[in-house]
């Protein structure tokens, strides 16, 4: 069984509200449910990674076969400033997700990004990221209604000849979820662009050759859960891959 490793995002709980007496005292490190689940019932096991002094959060990840970057807060702004606080030793989930990244391509091990995780990803190839509205004339709804019980918001047109078109058997387009307010706007150096909305933002990304690399900006985790194909594509491909990076058992004869 493959273990995956997923960077925590740190959750503060507001100590003046009538519920106060049951939450936690303290900030929290953790991820969504759905994350978990979606994995388990692709039969891969969990390790959490929370944001910690950056020696301590490598050496947990090396016991890990893949790296999931979830979804989550806006990522910093510009690689400029991301690499300034990765040098300051300046602990942030920016900053350990950056070196869990790093870490990952190195040691070849898969790597799923997810929302928050595709532009961190383009972000560590020296591409950037920037609000909808400003690249974007008239941009479709890119935030799914999850409270209303929305399963998706718009379409994805996937483009050929790519290992996201492969992993989803060739379809034109997928229906998608997602909640962003930010897209790639110059794509990192040694990746491509596989799937677009109809109003031109860039939904999918995939690293050119090496190690399985792919990243989506629509959440697979929660409709995978709702036996969605597309969805369950996706976290399995990855799974496997990572699964082909465990040790092999070898059985001796006599």
């Amino acid at each position: 069984m493959p273990v995956i490793g997923i960077p925590c995002r740190r959750f503060d709980f507001d100590q003046t509200s009538e519920c106060a007496d049951f939450l936690p005292s303290q900030p929290v490190h953790g991820v969504l449910t759905s994350y978990i689940e979606a994995l388990n019932r692709c039969a891969a096991s969990i390790v959490l990674l929370p944001v910690q002094r950056r020696d301590l959060a490598l050496t947990a990840f090396e016991q890990c076969d893949g790296l999931l970057l979830a979804g989550g807060e806006d990522v910093t702004a510009s690689l400029a400033e991301l690499s300034i606080a990765v040098r300051n030793e300046k602990v942030t989930r920016d900053t350990i997700e950056f070196e869990l990244l790093s870490s990952a391509i190195t040691l070849h091990r898969p790597v799923l990004g997810i929302c928050r995780g595709m532009q961190l990803i383009n972000l560590f190839h020296g591409g950037s990221v920037r609000p909808l509205v400003e690249i974007l004339e008239s941009p479709l709804r890119h935030v799914t209604r999850w409270r209303e019980d929305e399963k998706y918001v718009h379409t994805v047109t996937i483009a050929p000849n790519c290992l996201l078109n492969n992993i989803l058997a060739s379809p034109e387009c997928v229906p998608v979820n997602c909640n962003h307010s930010s897209t790639i706007d110059v794509l990192g150096k040694g990746l491509i662009a596989t799937a677009f909305s109809d109003d031109g933002a860039t939904e999918a990304l995939e690293t050119i050759g090496g190690s399985f690399c792919i990243a989506v900006q629509w959440h697979p985790e929660s409709p995978a859960l709702g036996n969605d194909p597309y969805a369950n594509a996706i976290l399995r491909s990855f799974v496997s891959a990572c699964e082909a990076m465990r040790p092999q058992e070898v059985t001796y004869t006599e």
